[in-house]
């Protein structure tokens, strides 16, 4: 029998993606098993309405929280593409972060 491989993690970002930046300000969808699927950032996960909740550690996650924060692969795909845009940190987000990049590349000629 051969092996199986299984991708479990893409990024979506719209930084560089060897940048950390992109980690950063990028979100994730993942493989959560039975063809289901979870947009992540960081620590937390997005619900079936949009907004970030924090992921409780396996053994905590209830019923109702997997239900509302597994998607399949294409829901899973639309919802982390629509919200990629949206990801703050530290009052910044990805284009804040891609204007200093410039700018500081500019700074250096």
């Amino acid at each position: 029998m051969g092996a199986n491989i299984i991708t479990t993690k893409e990024l979506v970002t719209y930084l560089d993606p060897d940048s950390l930046d992109a980690t950063v300000w990028g979100v994730n969808i993942e493989w959560r098993g039975d063809d289901k699927y979870a947009v992540t950032h960081l620590s937390s996960c997005l619900n079936d309405v949009g907004e970030w909740v924090h992921e409780p550690i396996p053994s905590s996650r209830t019923d109702e929280f997997i239900a509302a924060t597994r998607f399949d692969y294409d829901i899973a795909r639309r919802w982390a593409i629509a919200v990629a845009d949206t990801v703050v940190v530290n009052g910044m987000n990805w284009r804040d972060v891609a204007d200093k990049k410039m700018s500081a590349e500019g700074d250096t000629e």
